[in-house]
């Protein structure tokens, strides 16, 4: 009762009413239930009964019925409604009758691998049939079989257990390599369970995808067929994506007849604090104070954030803020929860907030998976997660049966979190994402198709899953050529001495990078990160943020894959500068955009080589968020090969708007001593322009300010002789149309960059951008491109490329409704570098783009 109370309170206190731009409610349904199948066995029935289930969901019926039907099915019905029973019951239900028969548990994390088995044995527990095979034949029924197994159980799991509980890595690492040790299990094995499928898109699910075809040629092999149960949280079109995923037909559970309580979804936008440059509250001040009244009211919360360190700041301010007074247990009630926590760690957090030691958790979406944390009442998100997917998927663990729960979404002023306050019902109504995975990327099929070859010797004519025939030969004949494999007798062999299971499924990265400090004397390890993400977060002198402790990174050796830290009290944070450089550009698609003027601005989509460096970094003070130092740096470059969307205008489109007007300079008020100024930089320069070098006649050069004069705090500090240069009428216009051009660019490339993945239906990570005034590959002319961060691309630019026209109308309105004068971190990113804010530079763009110059 203390949420609905607090709720009301909401309702009519107008600090937070009126923050809260939609208020969506989802009504309660109840429950639809059915008898147990008379086919499943008594003993199998009386332990559910034990553990209080004495009736099936609808769902949970229509799943048995499909598999006893021996159809692969997929499971889609929503977070709490009893999807692990859909799948337990058929299979346990099968092993009482088959004694021999086994399963094979795919879980996308050893946590919830853990978290699943330690529920299904309470289970168990209560069956005599498998009690007893445990007791007396000394065996785990259920196998746990991760990186964390001990050796000494490793045989034990191998030669008895009849539930194998892992993940795709060891799969891929541990299991597949050491097929004939597993013979028992492929030989007998009737089930597959891969669980939360929609995590397998991307890199890691095209990885997945190819695993999967290893293992069914290894099953086939040893002369099983499995059945195949899946299950998904909220994606669209997911029976399609699941076949795609197994390469078989499956039928689809997706009616979710579990009982729901009322839901109650706020879309909350923190106050503007500066009208001018469009400045909005700080989410996490926000924070503070919902929490604070969350917990007055009793309500067990979990705040999702979007990185690592948006995790760890939330952290350090909620345990200090004055909001919290009431709470003198702050420090234990108050925790921090993310995928690099070493594994105990997370352990302990999972348990504490089962039990209520821990009234607010937060975290990255490390927690968005189906792990048990208990009954939460609220889910805060602080900032949009970067698909509508993740959205539902971390809103949906808050919520009990029949109670009312609540959902936050606690907008930034992220421009797509702009964009989503504007348009809450276009979200709401929104399909969520469909993964994408491209199986056959050459560069991942490659690699599997050496893997596979290692486990057994490929048939000259064997297929691999879907793929084409004659690619595969293509590729293993590479193989041959590049004296990995052989072929002989009609088969193609694998003679390397090394194994070629070295890759990681999740990442292009091949390694991680060890975080280590060093605690009393002795080195500790905090953490890991792959190695793109170390470039950024554990750069040397990076401040890396764990547990709500801030560590200063000392050094990062590649080589020995380990970055070295040490506790610090700086007051300050670092953010990574990267420089992208395009190598290689290859187009193989074009058209041109028709508006009123002219048809020549390009819409574009091809094969890229991106080449990506961190070259330095910013101190930003930890309050205010001013630059207080720039620190050059110099990391390894990467070098990507992938697909490319881009934007390119004319030489019409930048000659139009020249003449018109639109990108001229502004004039601004320099301040009284600026004549003087003016006088004495073009005595210095001797009249000449420091350009083109011609000399005044009739009329005087113009001065120029290198450094913008809205940069500083005062005229005398802009107008120095040496922040000033001589510059002709001609040369001085050239400059300050470039500066704009830039200005433009760089403001809608910083929407096109936050909006873009709205539209592709990925996450922003998925994609990167270069912005370029001069594209030496597009005639020099202006220039954006949005490339995969995915090696040789899955289709995400291709599908902006398809819908581009309604991506710029949607940015152009956009940025056209943003409350700011000059640009903002809501629409075109703050005041640039270069002194112009953006926005009216880029409106002028949208506009002859959009045919409304």
């Amino acid at each position: 009762m203390s949420l609905d109370l607090l709720l009301d309170q909401w309702k009519t206190d107008k600090t937070i009413r009126n923050n809260i731009v939609y208020w969506h409610k989802i009504p309660p349904h109840p429950g639809q239930y059915c008898s147990f199948p008379d086919n499943v066995e008594p003993a199998l029935r009386g332990a559910l009964i034990q553990q209080g289930i004495r009736q099936l969901y609808l769902h949970q019926y229509q799943a048995f019925q499909y598999v006893q039907e021996n159809n692969n099915i997929l499971i889609t019905s929503g977070t709490a409604s009893g999807k692990s029973l859909c799948y337990n019951l058929p299979i346990l239900n099968h092993l009482m009758r088959y004694p021999y028969a086994c399963a094979l548990y795919l879980f996308p994390t050893k946590a919830l691998a853990h978290d699943q088995a330690y529920k299904l044995n309470s289970v168990l527990k209560e069956i005599p049939q498998f009690q007893n095979d445990q007791i007396q034949k000394h065996y785990p029924f259920i196998g746990l079989y991760d990186g964390d197994t001990l050796q000494s159980h490793r045989q034990v799991i191998r030669n008895h257990s009849r539930l194998i509980f892992t993940n795709p890595d060891m799969l891929h690492f541990g299991i597949l390599p050491n097929h004939p040790q597993w013979e028992r299990l492929f030989s007998n094995l009737d089930f597959v369970v891969i669980d939360e499928i929609h995590l397998y898109r991307g890199v890691f699910g095209s990885h997945v995808a190819n695993l999967i075809r290893r293992l069914k040629r290894l099953v086939k092999y040893y002369g099983s067929k499995p059945i195949f149960i899946l299950t998904s949280g909220t994606i669209s079109n997911p029976v399609q994506f699941a076949s795609q995923l197994i390469e078989e037909p499956v039928k689809n559970v997706a009616e979710d007849t579990s009982p729901k309580g009322e839901r109650n979804l706020l879309f909350y936008n923190p106050p503007i604090i500066n009208p001018e440059f469009g400045l909005r509250a700080h989410p996490f001040n926000e924070a503070k104070e919902i929490v604070g009244d969350l917990l007055r009211h009793h309500s067990q919360v979990i705040v999702f954030a979007t990185s690592h360190r948006a995790v760890e700041r939330l952290l350090i301010e909620l345990r200090q803020s004055p909001e919290l007074n009431f709470d003198s247990n702050r420090e234990q009630s108050i925790q921090g929860y993310r995928s690099s926590y070493l594994p105990q760690r997370r352990r302990q957090i999972e348990q504490d907030l089962k039990k209520g030691i821990i009234r607010v958790v937060i975290t990255t979406n490390a927690l968005e998976l189906g792990i048990d944390i208990g009954e939460l009442e609220t889910a805060i998100l602080v900032g949009f997660p970067g698909s509508i997917a993740s959205t539902w998927q971390q809103l949906s663990r808050a919520g009990r049966k029949n109670q009312t729960s609540l959902g936050i979404i606690l907008l930034t002023s992220n421009p797509l979190d702009q964009y989503i306050s504007r348009n809450p019902q276009y979200f709401l109504q929104r399909s969520p994402e469909q993964p994408l995975i491209d199986p056959d990327n050459p560069l991942i099929l490659l690699r599997h198709l050496q893997c596979a070859l290692a486990e057994l010797p490929f048939e000259e004519s064997e297929r691999f899953g879907n793929a084409d025939v004659n690619l595969i030969k293509a590729l293993l004949d590479a193989l041959v050529y590049q004296k990995t494999a052989i072929f002989s007798s009609q088969q193609y062999f694998y003679i390397k001495s090394t194994p070629p299971q070295t890759f990681s499924l999740r990442t292009n990265s091949y390694t991680n990078i060890q975080l280590i400090c060093e605690d009393e004397g002795k080195p500790k390890i905090l953490g890991m990160l792959d190695r793109e993400t170390a470039d950024r977060l554990v750069h040397p002198g990076a401040i890396y943020l764990h547990e709500g402790e801030p560590y200063q990174v000392l050094a990062l050796d590649h080589e020995r894959n380990v970055a070295k830290l040490s506790r610090t009290t700086v007051e300050y944070l670092t953010n990574p500068h990267q420089d992208s450089t395009i190598n290689e550009f290859n187009p193989l698609e074009i058209k041109n955009i028709q508006n009123s003027f002219t048809s020549n601005n390009v819409l574009g989509f091809g094969d890229v080589t991106v080449t990506t460096q961190i070259n330095g970094y910013s101190k930003v003070n930890w309050i205010t968020h001013q630059v207080l130092e720039r620190v050059a740096l110099s990391l390894p470059p990467r070098t990507l090969s992938t697909k490319a969307f881009w934007l390119t205008l004319d030489k019409e489109t930048v000659d139009f708007l020249r003449e018109q007007g639109a990108w001229s300079a502004q004039p601004n008020k320099y301040g009284a001593g600026w004549t003087q100024q003016k006088a004495l930089a073009r005595a210095r320069d001797n009249y000449r322009c420091q350009i083109c070098g011609v000399v005044e006649t009739d009329r005087a050069h113009d001065v120029h300010h290198k450094i913008p004069f809205r940069h500083f705090k005062s005229s005398e500090e802009a107008n120095r002789l040496d922040n000033l240069i001589t510059l002709c009428r001609k040369c001085h216009q050239k400059v300050e149309l470039n500066l704009h051009i830039q200005s433009g660019l760089a403001g809608l490339g910083y929407a096109f960059n936050h909006i873009a993945p709205f539209f592709a239906m990925c996450d922003r990570n998925d994609l990167g951008i270069h912005i370029d005034p001069s594209f030496k590959w597009m005639d020099r002319l202006p220039t954006i491109l949005i490339y995969e961060n995915i090696a040789g691309g899955i289709g995400l630019c291709r599908r902006i490329y398809e819908i581009a026209l309604e991506l710029i109308y949607s940015v152009y309105h956009h940025i056209q409704q943003c409350p700011c004068d000059e640009g903002c971190p809501s629409c075109t990113g703050a005041v640039s570098e270069n002194g112009i804010g953006g926005k009216t530079e880029a409106l002028t763009l949208l506009k002859v783009l959009v045919g409304n110059e």
